[in-house]
């Protein structure tokens, strides 16, 4: 295969395939990328709610007046401390109960206005330094005295690791499908320009040929105008020779 110089039609070819084939795996990527995100997070707030909604359904106030969790939530997590997954219950003077997890902390949100029923959410720092995403419902039951805010909170960190395992093996395949198909395209412009220099190379032979005929030519053209001139010279000096020997008869008439 042979090299191609900057600025020759091969290398321009290649060059103009490679930018597009490497902006539309580029593009491919990020849109991939995004879809996936999109994907899982609405699936991470999907399992916070189902959470909450389990929250909400154990909730409950004792014959005491207490509040209470009447069972305990599914997700062993719960009772891991720092494990990444929160409960917790406020009334209007703060956590009244938490889960396990949280051990000795609490998580603290901002006390904006939740209408009964209202889902809001939330991204705040949580134990140990961790990013937590927080889904919050406030509910009212018969026996409380004030409506209550209950909320599901789980560290973002989980869903960024599954975000990083889904884009490095990504961008990787694109990768390595971006240089396949940039040495197809290789292939193919140079599969595609073989007519193009074969026809150069005949025209080059063609241009070499009439190059030789032209010399030629000159060189016959050259010996042709020397015979030409040599002939010149001889009737030249034939009609000299004619002139003298009417001369010399004339002369001998004359005398005789």
């Amino acid at each position: 295969m042979r090299v191609s110089r900057p600025g020759s039609l091969r290398w321009r070819l290649l060059a103009g395939a490679a930018v597009w084939i490497v902006l539309a795996l580029s593009a491919a990527s990020f849109i991939l990328s995004n879809l996936f995100e999109d994907h899982v997070r609405r699936r991470f707030d999907a399992e916070l709610m189902a959470q909450l909604d389990q929250l909400v359904a154990n909730v409950d106030v004792d014959a005491n007046g207490k509040l209470i969790l009447r069972n305990a939530l599914a997700d062993p997590r719960f009772d891991r401390p720092l494990s990444g997954l929160y409960w917790q219950v406020m009334d209007d003077k703060g956590a009244v109960l938490r889960s396990r997890s949280l051990w000795d902390g609490v998580v603290g949100i901002a006390r904006d206005t939740l209408a009964v029923g209202e889902i809001h959410r939330h991204r705040v720092g949580g134990p140990g330094g961790q990013n937590l995403l927080v889904v919050e419902r406030s509910i009212v039951l018969p026996d409380a005295p004030a409506p209550l805010r209950l909320l599901v909170a789980a560290d973002e960190r989980e869903l960024l690791v599954t975000l990083a395992a889904f884009n490095a093996p990504l961008r990787l395949s694109l990768g390595v499908l971006a240089l396949v198909l940039i040495a197809a395209a290789l292939v193919q412009v140079e599969v595609g320009l073989r007519p193009l220099r074969r026809l150069r190379e005949e025209l080059a032979a063609v241009t070499e040929r009439l190059a030789a005929s032209t010399a030629t030519l000159a060189q016959h053209r050259e010996t042709l105008q020397a015979r030409r001139d040599a002939m010149e010279r001889v009737e030249t000096e034939l009609r000299t020779r004619q002139d003298d020997l009417r001369k010399a008869q004339a002369d001998a008439f004359a005398a005789g």
